[in-house]
Order: structure tokens, then sequence, then C-alpha cells
């Protein structure tokens, strides 16, 4: 998983929640954030940043395990929301 602009910003502050996720060269997406130290504190913690940062909110229903389970399953749910930010009736 690597890129610029936006996947590069939510790729440096999954390293900077998910502390194990520092010392790989690469990050995949398909890797269990869980077994790299991921827990409810974190978790939270990262969902708050990521809000900050691409100006979005996650709903309710997007806050369960799944969502969080993987960075690529992250980063398509905040994909959507970004996405849908703007769009013509988006929150912005």
């Amino acid at each position: 998983m690597s890129g610029s602009g936006l996947h590069a910003r939510y790729e440096d502050l999954l390293r900077t929640h998910v502390p194990a996720l520092r010392d790989l060269d690469q990050l995949l997406g398909t890797e269990e954030l869980a077994h790299f130290g991921l827990d409810s504190l974190r978790t939270m913690s990262l969902l708050v940043a990521l809000e900050d940062a691409f100006g979005v909110s996650f709903p309710e229903e997007l806050l369960t395990k799944s969502t969080f389970r993987t960075p690529d399953t992250l980063w398509s749910a905040l994909a959507g929301l970004t996405t849908e930010r703007h769009t013509p009736g988006g929150t912005r």
C-alpha cells in the first residue's frame, strides 16, 4: 500500500496510531491490524485522527470491527466518506 496525497496521509496516521506498523518497509493492505496491536483504545484514537485529518465523520454503522480489520477495509470506508463529502448532497 503506497501512494501520494490522501493515501500517504492515511498511511502516516495508521503508522502513528499503530506503532508496530512503523517498522514495516511496506504496509500491506490485507494485514490484520489487531495483529499489530490495534486495540479498542487505539481504534478510537485513530478514528478521531482520521475524522480530523479528512474532515469526515464515521457514521455509527461503520464503527465495527470489520471496518478496522485491515488497512484496506478502513481505507475503503474512509474513501467512501471523503467521496460522499465532495459530491452533491454530501456534507460539504
